[in-house]
């Protein structure tokens, strides 16, 4: 409620988002940042017109305020987050088919089949008219290829399809396909006594969702509760991480430690602190090349509080899996060299490049029949997707790259971090200067290799398969 206007003093101005992970900027008529803050803003600022906005995940909700005199306002209504699980108040939720069929079938599992873990998958389809048909496809494979579950074969439940499968520990691989023919391969990880659940969402009329509001994946004791407030928080989360937001503040730096009881909120908020830290780092050598008075994310690292949220995960989802791994890699004294190398892929993308950047230091980190797997990527983030269709083509073609890339070394790099296209195509303009490897390799330096692994998202052991001289 506004106080009465009094244009001579500075207004007090607190702004509430509903969600601890919200972002709030205020600029004042002249499009200039005035203040920011994570979860609230609370400041004073002199009386006048400012713009109010606020992002939450994948939801923006904005607002013109003239200020005269103290005033409170709540966005929380506004701020509308989409998700591919059906959950309570969720945007993309059809509150009495899809919140019924995720929380019953999630259930349905047998205490007797045998099996230390469980896989939950839910494939839905959203449109004016719901249908089971219109649900993107979804199979269930080991790491073989043998198929495992088909949840096309499960009840047809409201706009979708629902199955729970009982299975042994480890990693899976989930094939989908949605409604405009997309082949999607992704690593799932079965962990013992919990149930991992999987949503993937066709939305067609939305390409802006893709990556966001399409797939995601939580994990519960119990089965899927669409009211568990951890799995609100987790679902923003994950959309922040998917656009690389500057949230780290007080929840995950503080609240996460001591509260974790949701893995995949402490996987994407273990990388929401990296990023955090990055920014940190960016700021500090910023000031240090001049004097600024940008308005920065107010952001914090810690990294007593990120080690207590990496030995959380390890005593959740053990110590080989994937992405602990990973984020191990940048816990305290970590000695990468002693970490166990990865069986499959892990789920996130962040979790794939501290991998790659991590065999630098010990190639055997990252198997090249781990990688071989994930050549043709796609912009799904924040989870690692590849197109699962096999190709010898491709990976003839990321091998000849890799050549290319290590022959022309000198020359100023022409692809960013996560490329997912073929190499040959980025390099080709520097084919002229490409020397045969035959069967003797090619010869570069440790520093080459690394810059090569880090341009072309390989792993050391692919990169040394290349460069180093082969055995007759």
């Amino acid at each position: 409620m506004a106080s009465s206007p009094s244009p001579e003093r500075p207004a007090h101005l607190k702004v509430t988002a509903g969600s601890p992970l919200a972002e709030l900027f205020l600029v004042d008529h002249d499009f200039a940042l005035v203040n920011r803050g994570i979860g609230e803003l609370d400041c004073t600022v002199e009386s006048g017109v400012y713009k109010l906005k606020a992002k939450l995940g994948d939801a923006i909700a904005e607002r013109l305020v003239v200020l005269e005199g103290d005033d409170e306002i709540d966005l929380s209504a506004e701020l509308d987050v989409s998700s591919a699980a059906p959950l309570t108040g969720a945007a993309r939720t059809r509150d009495a088919e899809d919140i019924d069929a995720a929380r019953i079938e999630s259930a349905r599992v047998d205490p007797h089949d045998g099996h230390a873990a469980r896989i939950f998958l839910m494939s839905r389809g959203w449109d004016d008219e719901p249908s089971p048909a219109a649900a993107p496809k979804l199979t269930l494979h080991r790491p073989d290829g043998t198929l495992v579950a088909d949840a096309s074969s499960s009840e047809a439940r409201g706009g979708g399809m629902a199955m729970t499968v009982g299975v042994d520990p480890g990693p899976y691989f989930l094939r989908w396909e949605d409604g405009c023919g997309l082949p999607a391969e992704q690593c799932i990880h079965a962990v013992e006594g919990w149930q991992t659940q999987l949503f993937v969402l066709d939305e067609p009329d939305d390409e802006a969702a893709l990556g966001r509001a399409r797939v995601s994946i939580h994990m519960g004791r119990d089965g899927f509760d669409p009211a568990e407030d951890q799995l609100h928080i987790a679902e923003q989360a994950r959309t922040a991480l998917a656009d690389e937001r500057r949230i780290a503040a007080d929840f995950i730096n503080e609240a996460l430690p001591e509260r974790l009881t949701n893995p995949m909120l402490g996987l994407f908020g273990a990388h929401l602190m990296l990023i955090a830290r990055n920014a940190q780092l960016e700021a500090e050598e910023e000031r240090a090349r001049r004097d600024t008075d940008r308005l920065l994310a107010p952001v914090q690292f810690e990294q007593k509080r990120f080690d207590a949220v990496v030995d959380a995960l390890g005593g959740f989802l053990g110590g080989d899996h994937p992405d602990v791994v990973a984020l191990a890699t940048q816990a305290s004294g970590a000695v990468v060299e002693a970490l166990p190398p990865v069986s499959a892929p892990p789920m996130l993308w962040r979790s794939w490049v501290l991998l790659i950047e991590a065999s630098n230091l010990a190639p055997a980190l990252v198997p090249v029949s781990v990688w071989r797997r994930t050549l043709r990527l796609l912009p799904l983030r924040p989870f690692l997707l590849w197109s699962y269709e096999e190709d010898q083509e491709v990976a003839d073609d990321w091998t000849e790259g890799i050549a290319q890339a290590l022959a022309t070394a000198k020359r100023e790099p022409k692809q960013q971090p996560g490329g997912a296209g073929p190499v040959s195509n980025v390099i080709s303009a520097a084919q002229s200067e490409v020397s045969e490897a035959g069967g003797e390799g090619i010869a570069a330096s440790d520093e080459t290799r690394r810059r090569v692994s880090r341009e072309l998202l390989a792993p050391r052991s692919a990169v040394d398969e290349v460069a180093s001289p082969r055995e007759s």
